[in-house]
């Protein structure tokens, strides 16, 4: 190794602690330059890619890394992290284990893990996690701010929001603290708070997508409305499947016990009516608040600048079919035209599923969502130009639909420990 090539690696690693990945990147190729067999600057080389969203070179770098010298764990570590970023995170789980293995007593290895525990919502195993970290190294930031986040989500927003602020006070240069802070801020309702700290999170780390993400949500909770479906959500998360579905099947059983109230005894509909009414827009709101919020979002400076391409379509999709189901219930209105009415709310109908197909990262969604729409469009149709019975098939594959999408949702989002 030549002194030449260790200056450069040590200068790489100073400004990959303040995030200035494009000047760390020039130090490490011109080491390699120098050594091309320096199997430390091809791990940091593999970190500064990962970061700049070049997976797949990032991933040959860190095996190359690996391959030069197989029993340094620290390598190993760099390759889970740049598999994190990839989003395999399966993979990403055997390896950081086996730089455990090799190295029981490094801190960074456990949050590591961690991280990927509660990705994965195993939330309790990764607060433990986290503790084996703090166990190691009691001064570790960044396992300090990730519990943070953890507590956060499992509801403990008062100890979350002291610990994301003391993580940042000891190391206001890493992202990572300040995403923390934005989340524990986030689940406490404190949509301005959160905004500035996932702010400061991107201004670091501009590829960072939980910063993006994060600094989306905090936008969203500016709305009165969706900060209470999002605190919802949030309590829904912490529940069993078990206990979700149980939730979903008394809130449908009690609507019908409503109904069958209202049959028995009409006197009382002043009020059970608007009670089944509010049921129902509660409902409807809880399935399209993320399209329309999507499409307020086009309004908003930040917003514009941290939707994906796809969050943006998802947020025009919205005002379409929107205009579009209004124009046709006006229209209705006006004239009286009997094929109308399936036409209104099949563009409503089909709202949810179309938006949730193009924005979607899994596959299941993404073919579910994409079925029903087809299925929809062919039975209003049908509908318009057969015979009126074809709008209730369409309602019962829309219901049908809704259960399949709970369904996956519940499994994705509860706690897996």
């Amino acid at each position: 190794m030549t002194d030449l090539a260790m200056v450069r690696l040590q200068r790489a690693q100073m400004l990959l602690q303040t995030d200035r990945i494009n000047e760390a990147e020039k130090e490490l190729r011109a080491a390699l330059a120098d050594m091309p067999e320096f199997a430390h600057a091809h791990g940091l080389l593999a970190i500064c890619l990962s970061r700049r969203l070049k997976h797949e070179v990032a991933l040959q770098e860190a095996k190359t890394a690996i391959s030069l010298d197989p029993g340094q764990a620290l390598f190993h570590y760099f390759y889970a992290e740049c598999l994190v970023r990839a989003k395999r995170l399966d993979d990403a789980r055997l390896v950081v284990e086996r730089a455990i293995s090799l190295d029981p007593y490094d801190a960074d290895y456990y949050y590591m893990r961690a991280a990927i525990e509660l990705e994965k919502n195993e939330r309790n195993t990764a607060r433990d996690t986290l503790m084996q970290a703090l166990a190691i190294d009691p001064e570790h930031d960044d396992s300090f701010a990730l519990l943070a986040r953890v507590q956060a989500v499992l509801g403990e927003t008062g100890d979350a929001v002291h610990l994301a602020r003391r993580a940042v006070q000891n190391r206001p240069e890493s992202s990572y603290a300040h995403i923390s802070r934005g989340y524990s801020l986030l689940y406490a309702g404190l949509a301005k708070e959160s905004f500035d700290a996932f702010r400061e999170a991107l201004r670091l780390d501009p590829n960072n997508e939980s910063a993006r993400s994060g600094l989306i949500e905090a936008l969203k909770i500016h709305n009165v409305f969706y900060r209470c479906l999002f605190q919802m959500f949030a309590t829904m998360s912490r529940l069993s499947a078990q206990y979700q579905w149980a939730l979903i099947i008394g809130f449908i059983i009690g609507y019908n016990v409503l109904r069958g109230i209202l049959n028995q005894m009409p006197v009382l509909a002043p009020v059970i009516v608007p009670l089944m009414i509010l049921y129902l827009l509660f409902c409807f709101f809880t399935w399209v608040a993320d399209p329309i919020i999507y499409s307020t979002l086009w309004f908003s400076r930040w917003g514009r600048m941290a939707m994906t391409l796809r969050e943006k379509m998802v947020g025009i999709i919205s005002v379409l079919l929107g205009t579009a189901s209004v124009s046709c219930f006006v229209a209705l209105f006006q004239t009286g035209q009997d094929f109308l009415f399936p036409l209104a709310f099949g563009f409503l109908y089909l709202l949810l599923p179309i938006t949730r197909a193009v924005n979607s990262d899994h596959t299941e969604d993404i073919v579910l969502s994409t079925v029903i729409s087809i299925l929809v469009i062919a039975l209003i149709f049908m509908s318009m130009i057969v015979h009126s019975q074809y709008f209730v098939l369409a309602i019962y594959a829309f219901i049908a639909y809704m259960f399949i999408a709970n369904f996956l949702a519940i499994r994705r989002s509860a706690p897996q420990d």
